[in-house]
């Protein structure tokens, strides 16, 4: 199936999306994607994505920026866009290890790893990022 015709982001215009590694700010917190499984299996033998889907894993680390605590929240904050501007939400994948998510004491970080299900024709994967609600949502390309 084709995918359909690339459409106005109203994201920032920019020359190259940060890569893997690059620390980028949004509001009141500095991301950075450290790394990427493309495709990603789950060690849940009862977890796969759905026919024609595929898994994704971001390793991941959110530092708060501020002098007060905040709370992350990888359902609000974070997306992955493909080469055809579809966005795909945060899924569950029931996987041991660290989380992003939750609450991040002044100037420190949190570091782990966010799963998302997109097409297995998705390509040109970027993680979208907001800082906060009224903050402008960034681009971090995963390949």
């Amino acid at each position: 199936m084709p995918h359909p015709p690339r459409l106005s982001t109203g994201l920032r215009p920019t020359t190259e999306a940060p890569h893997l590694g690059t620390p980028v700010k949004t509001g009141d917190v500095i991301v950075t994607a450290a790394g990427v499984t493309d495709p990603f299996t789950s060690s849940n033998q009862f977890l796969h994505p759905a026919a024609g889907n595929r898994y994704v894993q971001v390793d991941l680390q959110v530092e708060n920026a501020t002098d007060e605590g905040i709370v992350f929240s990888t359902l609000m904050q974070l997306k992955v866009r493909d080469s055809a501007n579809r966005t795909f939400p945060i899924t569950i994948v029931a996987e041991p290890g660290a989380s992003v998510e939750g609450a991040i004491p002044p100037k420190a970080a949190n570091r782990g790893f966010v799963y998302f299900e997109v097409p297995a024709d998705s390509t040109g994967l970027a993680l979208q990022v907001q800082g906060g609600i009224t903050d402008d949502p960034i681009l971090i390309a995963l390949s």
